[in-house]
Order: C-alpha cells, then sequence, then structure tokens
C-alpha cells in the first residue's frame, strides 16, 4: 500500500476528491453556470435600454459571460458541444426577450404615473365636483375595468404587458422591439458558437 501511494498517490487523491460527475449533474451545472455568467450583460442591456439604447456588445457581453459560466461549471465533465451551444443561446434568447419586457413595462408604468394618472386628475378637477379620494378610487376602477389591475406597478405593467400593448395599439412597435433585439442578440451570441467551435 505504501508503494501505491507513493507512486500514484496525487492521482489518487485527486479521484477521490474530485469524483466524475454525471452527465446530467453537469448540464445542470452548466445552465447554472450559463444564467449566472449572463447576468452582468443583462443587467447592461437593462441599463442602457433605459437610456433607449440596445448594442451589439451588451448581448455579447450576455453571450461571452454565459458560455464562460458554461465552460466554467462542466470543466470536470463537459457535455458535448452542441448542449453547450443549445444551453448558452437559450439563455442569451430569454435574457433579451426578458430584458425587453422589463424595459417596456418600466416605460408604460412611467407613462402611466407621471403623464396619464395627472392628465386625469387635471380632466375631473376642472369640474370642481370630486375630492382626491373620489378621483383616486375612479382611476383605479378605470384601471380594474380596463387592464385587471387597480394600481399602476411596474410588476403589474410586467405581468399584463400584452393587456396594455393591445389597449394601447403597441403590439407592433413592442414587435420591432423584439426583433432589434434578436438582431443584436444574434450578432453578439454568433461569439457563443464561434468560441464552443474551438
Amino acid at each position: 500500500m505504501d508503494d501505491f501511494e507513493s507512486k500514484y498517490g496525487n492521482q489518487y487523491d485527486d479521484l477521490r476528491l474530485y469524483p466524475e460527475q454525471s452527465v446530467v449533474v453537469s448540464v445542470i451545472l452548466g445552465v447554472i453556470g450559463a444564467v449566472v455568467g449572463a447576468v452582468p450583460g443583462f443587467l447592461l442591456w437593462l441599463l442602457l435600454a433605459r437610456l433607449n439604447f440596445i448594442s451589439v456588445a451588451c448581448a455579447a457581453v450576455i453571450a461571452l459571460g454565459s458560455t464562460f459560466g458554461y465552460r466554467l461549471m462542466t470543466k470536470k465533465n463537459e457535455p458535448p458541444a452542441i448542449v453547450g451551444i443549445i444551453t448558452c443561446v437559450a439563455v442569451l434568447v430569454i435574457l433579451v426577450y426578458l430584458a425587453t419586457r422589463i424595459d417596456w413595462a418600466w416605460e408604460i408604468a412611467k407613462v402611466f404615473n407621471e403623464k396619464v394618472y395627472p392628465e386625469y386628475v387635471d380632466s375631473l378637477q376642472a369640474f370642481d365636483l370630486w375630492t382626491e379620494a373620489e378621483i383616486k378610487d375612479s382611476y383605479q376602477e378605470v384601471l380594474t375595468e380596463e387592464f385587471g389591475f387597480s394600481e399602476v406597478t411596474f410588476g403589474n405593467c410586467f405581468s399584463n404587458l400584452g393587456v396594455l400593448l393591445e389597449y394601447f395599439d403597441l403590439k407592433f412597435k413592442f414587435g420591432i422591439a423584439l426583433a432589434e433585439a434578436a438582431l443584436c442578440a444574434f450578432a453578439g451570441g454568433f461569439a457563443a458558437f464561434k468560441y464552443f467551435g474551438k
């Protein structure tokens, strides 16, 4: 046994400390790594989107971050390259869609709170028949009837975005915004294919 340990001790320790992972575990770790690695690019995308700017660079950061995270988490037992490509592309597509939806929900909530509600208040106050509480109650009733929620929050706008887009006839514009985001994602995501192709 002493001869074995002196000859193969390092290799034995490596095998004991780092047992080979199953492919399923490796893929799960890879998905987690891809999502975590993509977060900085996702946050950068959101920040720039609030400034009315989207960039291929943001998509590239998401793609490269997800491929780096995937590779880092699967380096002990790397699944086939196609699994990595599918995982990272799926993460990129989902996060770009999510970022676009978040940006639109923020913007719609902002318009409601900064323009729609003040104009509604002004229109009813002009008659000098409504108290502030009555105006607020009336506004909440209108919101509930039209959109299914009584308060304009980011969360309500995000979860009811489809209803809001349809009501304000913005579905086409949202589709254009998604198409622009998809083009950026495709250009930036090309880096992921190139990286896995090595």
